[in-house]
């Protein structure tokens, strides 16, 4: 079914420590948690913010504007080259 609002719930990338509170609160099972990845799976997301009221690290957000515009992958600028 398509989506009726535009995704307004968005996961700040490479804040998320995966400990899953936001997935035991989502009504429509519509978080997606796996070993090192999230993600809101945009079908089923009804923009009930429950998940971000349990996140205990403010990881997720929500924008009211919604999130087509928003960064989906942390990227360091050029001048902070990853230190290996």
């Amino acid at each position: 079914m398509p989506r009726n609002t535009p995704l307004m719930i968005h996961i700040v990338p490479g804040k998320c420590d995966f400990c899953g509170c936001c997935v035991g609160v989502c009504p429509e099972d519509a978080i997606e948690l796996l070993e090192s990845d999230i993600r809101i799976i945009d079908e089923r997301c009804t923009n009930c913010r429950k998940c971000v009221w349990a996140c205990p690290w403010e990881v997720i957000e929500f924008h009211r504007e919604g999130v087509a515009n928003l960064p989906k992958e942390v990227s360091l600028p050029q001048e902070f080259p990853p230190s290996f």
